[in-house]
């Protein structure tokens, strides 16, 4: 049957005015209101505050009520300024786009939603159409009657939804432009403030390299200063020096200048034409005997002996038993060095004052100058006698009496020196170094790790006590020694070449050759360094290496015949028998008794098939053993 279209017309109208009816809450409860301009959104906008910097999490927190989020104030001005770094605004730069993303992703998803919502509904409706088709075909009069009195509702029914829609569409679409919109002006205005940063910060930088370079070139300029202030203050001291001398001078109310260039007693004056008004005899007859002596002392403070000797001269003809003259001009001339005239002045000294401590004491260092051992050793028992707990006599004889190898006595000495003064370092390293002779090797390392606590630095006390630990055969220890001694003095071949030999008995040939080396660096004619190292570098097998060095020494040293007898034995070794030959023949007129050699070189002619000639070394290998005596250990070894 044929279905009239106004028929069907009216049954959509009216299935359609029935399913929006029944699915209108659905939309309305899914769809949010868009509608910006309602009382309690804008009293929720208004007590609404973003507490923190962290917009984009507000957001997100928010996407599912855009028209809240379109009514809140300028987000922009809600950013602190003041606190951002560029690395901060870069950073909400981008969570700002990454958070406008992910709301118009939201949207759209919603939007989706929705559409499919409506299609769900128009399949309802279809399904619910063909209902009516059905109805229709079996009461067409009926059906047509009520869709006609339904139908103008229906019409404004469907208007009014098909319009709501629309208008929600259209705010919805506003609504993303306005916040399009928002975000692409806060964009612009973090851009703005990270360019208003920047600057400032690159004015800053620009500052600051200028500073830089200003303060490069006040540094030259303070080292110029410096150097000025310090030339500056040589010549002061120099100037006070003079200022000095002058005072002493004017104190004493003249100034008399003699020079002499000898004794008093053998010597005749020299009167400079300047001062000839000043050594007239009127000026002399107001000086004393004192106050030449102390002139002198300036003097010799001075380093001006000669004027300083005149002038204690001239102190002594006034007061011939001038105590402090005697001594003063004794010590002149141990400077100058005239021991034989210090001496004299001395034992006048003496017999003036003979219970002065400081006499006696250098009268003796000067006996120990001129090698009267015996009389100076004299002269340091009455100055102890006198001042007992001097240090620095009882470490004189010491050292004395260690210069006679009377190491006991010499001990006991150094040792009375450290009791009274413990850090005479030089007491206690001499101590150390006799006990180490007498083989008191406890007591010996002991004075030595005195000496390196008062003075660290002290290469000597480190390297014997290197040595001590090495005969106790406490190799580390010893190494961790020769180590300190190189690191204070890197020339030090003697430390190189022990520790060079320990790492040898250890069979640490690579770190031994190093040492080797090193000594070479240091002194390259250095004999024993080639030697050991070329022994080392045979032992390895390397011995073209070891040839050469052989061959260094024999250019320095060409009679040493264990070198020609070595470098055979690497030929003969690399089957290179006729210069083995060359290199026995080289030891042999070096040492005819080398019996070494001459079995060596036998035994390269018999690898030559020159039997007669080998049996020849042979036995003259034999008769040399039996002269020396050594055949028989050599066949006991065998």
């Amino acid at each position: 049957m044929r279905v009239p279209t106004v028929t069907i017309l009216t049954l959509a109208t009216l299935a359609a005015s029935q399913s929006n009816s029944q699915a209108s809450p659905n939309v309305e409860s899914a769809t949010p209101n868009l509608n910006t301009n309602r009382p309690e959104d804008d009293n929720f906008v208004a007590t609404k505050r973003i507490e923190s910097i962290s917009v984009p999490e507000s957001l997100i927190a928010q996407s599912n009520a855009p028209s809240s989020f379109i009514s809140q104030p300028s987000l922009v001005q809600q950013i602190p300024s003041s606190t951002l770094s560029n690395d901060d605004l870069e950073k909400l730069k981008e969570l700002i786009e990454e958070t406008v993303n992910q709301q118009l992703a939201s949207e759209r998803i919603r939007i989706a939603n929705e559409i499919s919502s409506r299609l769900s509904e128009l399949e309802k409706i279809y399904n619910i159409l063909q209902g009516f088709v059905a109805i229709l075909l079996l009461f067409a009069g009926g059906a047509i009657a009520i869709l006609w009195k339904v139908r103008k509702t229906a019409v404004r029914q469907l208007v009014y939804q098909v319009r709501r829609d629309l208008a929600e569409l259209g705010k919805a679409e506003n609504q993303f432009e306005t916040y399009t919109q928002m975000t692409n002006n806060l964009i612009a205005k973090i851009d703005q403030r990270i360019d208003t940063q920047k600057e400032p910060r690159e004015r800053e930088g620009q500052g600051f390299a200028q500073r830089l370079d200003s303060l490069n070139h006040s540094t030259d300029e303070i080292k110029v200063v410096n150097q000025k202030i310090l030339q500056q203050l040589q010549g002061l001291v120099q100037i006070l020096k003079r200022e000095v001398s002058e005072l002493l001078l004017q104190e004493l109310e003249g100034d008399p200048v003699v020079t002499a260039s000898g004794y008093l007693e053998e010597k005749e004056e020299v009167v400079t034409p300047e001062v000839e008004e000043l050594t007239s005899s009127e000026t002399r007859e107001e000086l004393t005997a004192q106050d030449y002596l102390k002139q002198g002392q300036v003097l010799a403070f001075d380093g001006e002996y000669d004027r300083a000797i005149a002038l204690y001269d001239r102190a002594i003809q006034l007061e011939p038993d001038f105590y402090e003259a005697w001594y003063h001009r004794g010590n002149v001339f141990g400077k100058l060095p005239d021991y034989e005239g210090a001496l004299m002045c001395y034992e006048k000294a003496i017999s003036l004052q003979g219970d002065r401590y400081e006499v006696w004491y250098n009268c003796g260092w000067i006996l120990r100058k001129l090698e009267r051992c015996e009389e100076a050793i004299a002269s340091y028992d009455k100055a102890i006698s006198l001042e007992p707990e001097r240090s620095e006599v009882w470490s004189d004889r010491g050292d004395l009496l260690e210069q006679l190898e009377r190491e006991e006595e010499a001990l006991a000495c150094y040792s009375k020196a450290t009791a009274i003064q413990p850090e005479d370092v030089e007491s206690w390293y001499r101590q150390g170094v006799i006990l180490e002779g007498l083989e008191g090797y406890d007591r010996a390392i002991d004075c030595y790790e005195k000496v390196l606590a008062i003075q660290p630095e002290r290469v000597e006390a480190w390297y014997r006590r290197g040595q001590i630990l090495e005969l106790w055969e406490r190799e580390e220890e010893a190494i961790a020694c020769y180590d300190r001694v190189i690191c204070l003095r890197s020339d030090n071949l003697e430390a190189w070449h022990r520790k060079g030999q320990i790492l040898v008995k250890g069979e640490r040939e690579e770190e031994a050759i190093v040492c080797y080396e090193e000594m070479i660096a240091i002194q390259p004619d250095n004999l024993e360094a080639w030697y050991h190292r070329g022994n080392l570098l045979a032992k390895l097998e390397r011995e073209e290496e070891a040839i050469e060095c052989y061959d260094r020494i024999i250019a320095l040293a060409p009679d040493r015949p264990e070198i020609w007898r070595n470098r055979g034995i690497l030929l003969e070794k690399m089957r290179r028998y006729e210069e083995a030959i060359e290199s026995y023949e080289k030891a042999i007129s070096s040492d005819p008794d080398d019996y070494i050699s001459w079995r060596s070189r036998g035994t390269s002619l018999a690898e030559l098939q020159q039997y007669t000639e080998a049996i020849s070394c042979f036995s003259k290998a034999m008769e040399i053993q039996q002269k020396l005596g050594t055949y028989e250990n050599d066949l006991a070894q065998a």
